[in-house]
């Protein structure tokens, strides 16, 4: 894995996962995160799979292990840039997804992150983003009757 594929914006540490997965590059990715969260003022971290096209139900359910000991740290996470057929492979093989959070990409789930915060809202943002452009998990069963 080339660089480390971690950023900061604004508190907020952003995960981008790499196109080609396999064990090493998990293993390094996870080594890569924990690695650099001590000493750092982070509040919220968004894994990027926008470059991911394919993706086999153990290489998910390891990211979604990182993004879970993130959260457990108290960090506030989220996924953003799943791709249609990657949704579509989650669903159908009935994998977890172990965040409370999805958008489709970086900009929204950083505008969410930040929008209660001292931050300017266009401060990161290439669009007008509207809040209610993502999906949380107690929406979706809200208006399901």
């Amino acid at each position: 894995m080339s660089g480390s594929g971690l950023n900061i914006i604004h508190q907020c540490l952003v995960v981008n996962v790499p196109e080609e997965l396999d064990e090493n590059i998990i293993g390094e990715l996870t080594q890569n995160v924990f690695n650099f969260l001590p000493g750092q003022d982070i509040k919220y971290s968004v894994f990027d799979f926008a470059r991911i096209e394919v993706i086999d139900s153990y290489e998910f359910n390891k990211i979604m292990d990182i993004l879970s000991s993130v959260q457990l740290l108290g960090i506030e996470s989220a996924i953003a840039g799943i791709q249609p057929g990657v949704a579509a492979y989650i669903i159908d093989m009935n994998i977890e997804v172990k965040s409370s959070y999805s958008f489709l990409n970086v900009e929204q789930a950083l505008s969410f992150f930040t929008q209660s915060s001292d931050y300017p809202e266009d401060s990161f943002t290439s669009n007008d983003i509207e809040s209610d452009d993502f999906t949380h998990e107690d929406d979706l069963f809200e208006n399901s009757g």
